[in-house]
Protein backbone atom coordinates (compact mmCIF):
# COMPACT_ATOMS: atom_id res chain seq x y z
CA UNK A 1 0.00 0.00 0.00
CA UNK A 2 1.22 3.55 -1.13
CA UNK A 3 1.93 5.73 2.32
CA UNK A 4 0.94 9.38 1.99
CA UNK A 5 3.41 11.68 3.92
CA UNK A 6 3.22 15.44 5.00
CA UNK A 7 5.96 17.45 4.30
CA UNK A 8 7.60 18.48 7.02
CA UNK A 9 5.79 21.88 8.28
CA UNK A 10 2.91 22.97 9.69
CA UNK A 11 0.59 23.53 6.80
CA UNK A 12 -0.48 21.18 3.99
CA UNK A 13 -0.37 24.14 1.61
CA UNK A 14 2.87 26.00 1.11
CA UNK A 15 3.61 29.40 -1.11
CA UNK A 16 6.43 31.28 -2.37
CA UNK A 17 5.10 34.84 -0.44
CA UNK A 18 4.94 32.67 3.16
CA UNK A 19 7.07 35.12 5.41
CA UNK A 20 8.29 34.25 8.82
CA UNK A 21 8.29 36.78 11.85
CA UNK A 22 11.64 35.24 13.25
CA UNK A 23 13.92 33.52 11.00
CA UNK A 24 15.68 31.73 13.32
CA UNK A 25 12.53 30.42 14.86
CA UNK A 26 11.07 29.57 11.94
CA UNK A 27 14.39 27.58 10.92
CA UNK A 28 14.17 25.87 14.73
CA UNK A 29 10.57 24.10 14.26
CA UNK A 30 11.44 23.43 10.66
CA UNK A 31 14.24 21.21 11.97
CA UNK A 32 12.40 19.73 14.89
CA UNK A 33 9.71 19.28 12.61
CA UNK A 34 11.78 17.69 9.72
CA UNK A 35 13.47 15.45 12.87
CA UNK A 36 10.14 13.98 13.95
CA UNK A 37 9.08 13.06 10.31
CA UNK A 38 12.25 11.86 9.56
CA UNK A 39 12.10 9.32 12.97
CA UNK A 40 8.09 8.46 11.63
CA UNK A 41 9.94 7.84 8.38
CA UNK A 42 12.74 5.56 10.34
CA UNK A 43 10.35 3.50 12.95
CA UNK A 44 7.73 2.71 9.34
CA UNK A 45 11.11 1.48 7.64
CA UNK A 46 10.63 3.87 4.78
CA UNK A 47 13.39 3.72 2.23
CA UNK A 48 15.92 7.15 2.58
CA UNK A 49 15.56 7.69 -1.11
CA UNK A 50 11.64 8.01 -0.55
CA UNK A 51 12.72 10.79 2.24
CA UNK A 52 15.16 12.22 0.45
CA UNK A 53 12.85 12.92 -2.46
CA UNK A 54 9.89 14.65 0.50
CA UNK A 55 13.25 16.67 1.51
CA UNK A 56 14.27 17.95 -1.95
CA UNK A 57 10.47 18.86 -2.81
CA UNK A 58 9.88 20.79 0.50
CA UNK A 59 13.15 22.82 0.25
CA UNK A 60 13.31 23.59 -3.80
CA UNK A 61 12.69 27.25 -4.76
CA UNK A 62 9.16 28.22 -5.51
CA UNK A 63 7.48 30.22 -8.86
CA UNK A 64 6.27 33.71 -7.27
CA UNK A 65 2.84 33.53 -7.01
CA UNK A 66 2.50 30.19 -7.34
CA UNK A 67 1.16 28.11 -4.78
CA UNK A 68 1.75 24.18 -3.90
CA UNK A 69 -0.44 21.71 -1.41
CA UNK A 70 0.24 17.80 -1.02
CA UNK A 71 -2.36 16.16 -2.34
CA UNK A 72 -3.13 12.47 -1.80
CA UNK A 73 -2.06 9.97 -4.34
CA UNK A 74 -3.66 6.58 -5.17
CA UNK A 75 -2.67 3.69 -2.80
CA UNK A 76 -2.62 0.83 -6.14
CA UNK A 77 -0.36 2.78 -8.05
CA UNK A 78 2.95 1.94 -6.22
CA UNK A 79 4.28 1.58 -3.00
CA UNK A 80 5.18 5.38 -1.82
CA UNK A 81 3.86 8.15 -3.77
CA UNK A 82 4.19 12.12 -3.20
CA UNK A 83 1.83 14.07 -4.41
CA UNK A 84 2.17 18.00 -5.28
CA UNK A 85 -0.50 20.03 -6.23
CA UNK A 86 -0.15 23.24 -8.33
CA UNK A 87 -1.51 26.58 -8.97
CA UNK A 88 -1.33 30.08 -10.09
CA UNK A 89 -4.20 32.15 -10.14
CA UNK A 90 -4.55 34.88 -13.35
CA UNK A 91 -6.75 38.02 -14.09
CA UNK A 92 -7.79 37.97 -18.03
CA UNK A 93 -7.98 40.39 -20.28
CA UNK A 94 -11.37 41.55 -21.31
CA UNK A 95 -10.65 40.13 -24.82
CA UNK A 96 -9.41 36.56 -23.06
CA UNK A 97 -12.14 35.43 -21.42
CA UNK A 98 -15.20 33.33 -21.84
CA UNK A 99 -17.44 34.92 -18.99
CA UNK A 100 -14.93 34.71 -16.58
CA UNK A 101 -12.41 37.44 -15.33
CA UNK A 102 -10.30 35.33 -12.86
CA UNK A 103 -8.25 31.91 -13.71
CA UNK A 104 -6.26 29.35 -12.89
CA UNK A 105 -3.44 27.41 -14.35
CA UNK A 106 -3.75 24.22 -12.47
CA UNK A 107 -1.93 21.09 -12.57
CA UNK A 108 -0.37 18.56 -9.89
CA UNK A 109 2.82 16.02 -10.58
CA UNK A 110 2.99 12.31 -8.70
CA UNK A 111 6.53 10.91 -7.83
CA UNK A 112 6.16 7.50 -7.08
CA UNK A 113 8.59 4.78 -5.95
CA UNK A 114 7.89 1.32 -5.64
CA UNK A 115 10.14 -1.39 -3.93
CA UNK A 116 10.56 -3.58 -6.82
CA UNK A 117 11.54 -1.97 -10.02
CA UNK A 118 8.91 -1.88 -12.78
CA UNK A 119 9.51 -4.63 -15.59
CA UNK A 120 9.12 -2.56 -18.45
CA UNK A 121 11.42 0.75 -17.21
CA UNK A 122 14.00 -1.16 -15.04
CA UNK A 123 13.49 1.49 -12.02
CA UNK A 124 12.03 1.65 -8.79
CA UNK A 125 11.17 5.43 -9.73
CA UNK A 126 7.94 6.79 -11.83
CA UNK A 127 6.73 10.38 -12.40
CA UNK A 128 2.89 11.16 -13.44
CA UNK A 129 1.80 14.55 -14.06
CA UNK A 130 -1.18 16.58 -15.63
CA UNK A 131 -2.01 20.03 -15.98
CA UNK A 132 -5.40 22.23 -16.96
CA UNK A 133 -4.80 25.82 -18.85
CA UNK A 134 -7.77 28.05 -19.56
CA UNK A 135 -8.57 27.77 -23.19
CA UNK A 136 -9.63 31.62 -23.10
CA UNK A 137 -10.49 32.43 -26.75
CA UNK A 138 -7.76 30.88 -28.75
CA UNK A 139 -7.69 27.54 -30.86
CA UNK A 140 -4.94 25.72 -31.07
CA UNK A 141 -4.11 24.01 -34.73
CA UNK A 142 -2.24 20.65 -35.03
CA UNK A 143 0.86 22.31 -35.86
CA UNK A 144 0.88 24.04 -32.56
CA UNK A 145 -0.36 21.06 -30.66
CA UNK A 146 2.22 18.93 -32.17
CA UNK A 147 5.09 21.86 -30.98
CA UNK A 148 3.35 21.76 -27.82
CA UNK A 149 3.69 18.13 -27.22
CA UNK A 150 7.47 18.70 -28.84
CA UNK A 151 8.21 21.32 -26.20
CA UNK A 152 6.94 18.80 -23.35
CA UNK A 153 9.09 16.20 -24.35
CA UNK A 154 11.56 18.16 -24.98
CA UNK A 155 11.77 19.74 -21.70
CA UNK A 156 11.95 16.49 -20.32
CA UNK A 157 14.55 15.01 -21.59
CA UNK A 158 16.99 18.03 -20.94
CA UNK A 159 16.12 16.65 -17.25
CA UNK A 160 17.26 13.12 -18.24
CA UNK A 161 13.56 11.42 -18.40
CA UNK A 162 12.94 8.96 -19.60
CA UNK A 163 9.72 6.50 -21.51
CA UNK A 164 7.98 9.98 -21.92
CA UNK A 165 4.04 9.47 -22.76
CA UNK A 166 1.58 11.56 -22.67
CA UNK A 167 -1.57 13.27 -24.39
CA UNK A 168 -3.52 17.00 -25.30
CA UNK A 169 -6.80 17.18 -24.85
CA UNK A 170 -9.03 20.22 -25.70
CA UNK A 171 -12.19 20.44 -23.72
CA UNK A 172 -15.77 22.22 -24.23
CA UNK A 173 -17.67 22.21 -21.29
CA UNK A 174 -21.53 22.81 -21.21
CA UNK A 175 -23.48 23.55 -17.74
CA UNK A 176 -26.89 22.88 -16.75
CA UNK A 177 -28.75 23.92 -13.47
CA UNK A 178 -25.67 26.13 -12.67
CA UNK A 179 -23.94 29.51 -12.98
CA UNK A 180 -22.28 29.36 -17.04
CA UNK A 181 -19.37 31.59 -15.39
CA UNK A 182 -18.80 29.08 -13.43
CA UNK A 183 -17.55 26.81 -16.62
CA UNK A 184 -14.42 27.27 -18.83
CA UNK A 185 -13.14 25.17 -21.69
CA UNK A 186 -9.80 24.49 -21.31
CA UNK A 187 -6.40 22.72 -22.66
CA UNK A 188 -5.21 19.08 -20.42
CA UNK A 189 -2.21 17.64 -20.69
CA UNK A 190 -1.30 14.18 -19.44
CA UNK A 191 2.03 12.99 -19.21
CA UNK A 192 4.11 9.99 -17.40
CA UNK A 193 7.97 8.99 -17.67
CA UNK A 194 10.57 7.78 -15.83
CA UNK A 195 13.03 10.26 -13.69
CA UNK A 196 16.48 9.84 -13.42
CA UNK A 197 17.76 9.77 -9.95
CA UNK A 198 21.53 9.84 -8.76
CA UNK A 199 23.76 12.06 -6.49
CA UNK A 200 26.20 12.74 -8.85
CA UNK A 201 24.79 13.49 -12.00
CA UNK A 202 20.93 12.54 -11.63
CA UNK A 203 17.98 14.84 -10.39
CA UNK A 204 16.52 14.90 -7.39
CA UNK A 205 12.41 14.62 -7.35
CA UNK A 206 12.03 18.55 -6.52
CA UNK A 207 13.41 19.31 -9.95
CA UNK A 208 10.63 17.47 -11.53
CA UNK A 209 8.54 18.95 -9.81
CA UNK A 210 9.90 22.68 -10.80
CA UNK A 211 9.98 21.53 -14.38
CA UNK A 212 6.66 20.42 -14.34
CA UNK A 213 5.49 23.66 -12.72
CA UNK A 214 6.92 26.53 -15.18
CA UNK A 215 6.16 24.43 -18.10
CA UNK A 216 2.56 24.96 -16.60
CA UNK A 217 3.02 28.51 -15.93
CA UNK A 218 4.69 28.95 -19.53
CA UNK A 219 1.86 27.18 -21.23
CA UNK A 220 -0.54 29.30 -19.46
CA UNK A 221 1.12 32.59 -20.29
CA UNK A 222 1.61 31.64 -23.75
CA UNK A 223 -2.10 31.09 -24.32
CA UNK A 224 -2.81 34.75 -22.52
CA UNK A 225 -0.36 36.43 -24.59
CA UNK A 226 -1.84 34.74 -27.92
CA UNK A 227 -5.10 35.48 -27.15
CA UNK A 228 -4.25 38.93 -26.67
CA UNK A 229 -2.33 39.49 -29.80
CA UNK A 230 -5.65 38.06 -31.28
CA UNK A 231 -7.51 40.44 -29.74
CA UNK A 232 -5.20 43.58 -30.81
CA UNK A 233 -4.71 42.31 -34.23
CA UNK A 234 -8.67 42.02 -34.78
CA UNK A 235 -9.58 45.69 -33.57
Amino acid sequence: MAEIYQFPQERQEFSSHRQCSSDATANREGDNKRSAVLQQFEKANVPSAVWQAVESIRTMPKIPGMTYAEMPTPSSIADYGIGIEIQYPVMLDKQCQKTQTEASFYGWIIVLFAHSPDVNTHSQWQCVAYMREPKFETNFDDSETQALLTTVQQRLRNADARQISGTISSTENHSFGMDESKIQDSYEIRASWTPHFGEQDGQTAADYVYLWSQLMLDFGLDLMDQCESDADSSR
